[in-house]
């Protein structure tokens, strides 16, 4: 190598050097509505086949939608770990009754009293039925207000919270989960091209984090199939899937 080679070869190693790595995507899997009672659980076949394929995820639980029948049903998901012994699945908050009357939300236009004894209800009915101490939530329908955050704010054992898009006046003590890239063109139907579309349209989370939402007790197999499609194009990028404790 000459001398003029050897200038340009350093130069050009010290570009690469100066250059940021491109963050690889962190996927949050946030798979909402679900039940488990009477020794039945719709979304297990979801949830078998992601740990089948070593995706981590996470489950938003309906809390008065299980029984005692939920933790023996669900023990072997639940307690699934990766080769490093770290947790494949995290449970997350996803309201009492899940409730809606109008504009009247769980936790959206209601009294703080009730906004409080439905998270605290459900917050020790998870826990007595699935053995899972919570620390992410996600409300019903994705719906929150000020008192909602409040609420969650003075529980304190919070770190997380999907889609909650309103700023406050208050110190809150969590993140908030809001790179959202829908795959679901309506609720309960999961559609690739919506998804490449939704993907194509958030290029600026692709360095950080998205969050993908879905309703596995309403999938059809031909909706399941196209889920499956969106996760094959992931592999494509090498997405790495976390769950939402861990960002």
């Amino acid at each position: 190598m000459n001398n003029l080679a050897k200038i340009l070869f350093a130069q050009f190693a010290a570009i690469c050097i100066s250059l940021p790595l491109l963050a690889q995507t962190k996927v949050v899997l946030k798979l909402d509505d679900i039940a488990a009672q009477k020794n039945s659980c719709k979304s297990l076949p979801v949830m078998e086949y992601l740990l089948q394929r070593n995706v981590k995820a996470s489950y938003g639980v309906i809390a008065n939608r299980l029984d005692e029948t939920a933790y023996p049903l669900l023990s072997k998901v639940l307690n699934a770990v990766d080769t490093k012994g770290k947790p494949m699945v995290e449970i997350w908050h996803h309201g009492l009754a899940h409730s809606r009357n109008g504009d009247i939300f769980e936790f959206k236009n209601t009294p703080y009293e009730q906004q409080k004894k439905s998270f605290d209800s459900a917050h020790e009915l998870v826990k007595k039925h699935l053995k899972v101490n919570m620390s992410t939530f996600g409300a019903p329908f994705n719906a929150v207000d000020s008192v909602c955050l409040k609420v969650i704010a003075e529980h304190g054992g919070y770190t997380k919270v999907f889609y909650a898009y309103l700023n406050v006046n208050f110190k809150t003590g969590f993140d908030k989960l809001n790179n959202r890239v829908g795959i679901e063109i309506e609720t309960g139907k999961p559609d690739f091209n919506y998804f490449m579309s939704e993907y194509k349209k958030n290029t600026s989370y692709l360095h950080s984090n998205i969050v993908l939402q879905g309703h596995p007790p309403q999938w059809t197999e031909e909706g399941f199939a196209e889920f499956k499609k969106i996760l094959d194009f992931l592999d494509t990028k090498h997405a790495e899937y976390v769950l939402p404790s861990q960002l």
